[in-house]
């Protein structure tokens, strides 16, 4: 597989906060929703999650490609964990702690239980779910975990949109958009979560500054 130009990791970033922009546009609650809507609206909702992971796991592909670590594609029903592993492996390569993991993790089980039909799953943990995955002290979604609220939605597309944005300034930082090492080496920074100081990141780094 060869390496992934800079274009292509262009288009795979752009894909990914395109998706996360489109949701945030659409993120508010309809009015009224019955059981039937309500069950639309989690597919829907869950279609969305996985679409997000899916663009991220590509772009990360990407990343690790242009550094010099092509990445196989990865069959359909192994996206989730190809997701997790493709984030060990550039986690590693720049000398990054994201601290994403679990997050991640828990947006992928809430994307799952909202493709199940009503009563196949634990609602509770649905919703401790969409906490951890959103960071959030807590969601409110209509009439009940799986229509999920304007605040997590816009939290869950700013956890993914900063974790690409995050990945891809590494991999500027470490050589030049062709996966070249300038000498500069991996960076170093402690990367911690964070929700509140800004809507369009999740991420703040400690004694770094951000290019």
């Amino acid at each position: 597989m060869p390496a992934a130009s800079s274009d292509a990791i262009s288009t795979s970033h752009r894909t990914l906060s395109t998706g996360c922009a489109f949701w945030t546009a659409h993120a508010a609650l309809p009015g009224t929703v019955s059981r039937q809507g309500s069950a639309v609206l989690a597919r829907l909702n869950s279609n969305r999650l996985r679409e997000l992971d899916g663009f991220l796991s590509h772009l990360i592909a990407d990343i690790l490609s242009a550094a010099g670590v092509p990445q196989p594609e990865a069959p359909k029903a192994l996206r989730e964990t190809s997701t997790l592993r493709r984030l060990r492996t550039a986690e590693r390569l720049f000398g990054l702690d994201l601290g994403a993991e679990p997050r991640l993790i828990a947006a992928q089980r809430a994307a799952a239980a909202l493709r199940r039909p009503f009563g196949t799953f634990c609602k509770e943990r649905l919703r401790q779910d969409l906490r951890r995955a959103a960071d959030l002290p807590e969601t409110w979604g209509g009439n009940g975990p799986c229509q999920l609220d304007e605040t997590t939605i816009r939290a869950l597309c700013g956890f993914y949109r900063s974790l690409g944005d995050v990945l891809v300034d590494a991999l500027a930082r470490r050589g030049d958009m062709s996966g070249n090492d300038t000498g500069a080496g991996p960076a170093a920074e402690r990367i911690t979560c964070e929700t509140t100081s800004r809507n369009d990141s999740i991420f703040r780094e400690s004694g770094a500054r951000r290019s």
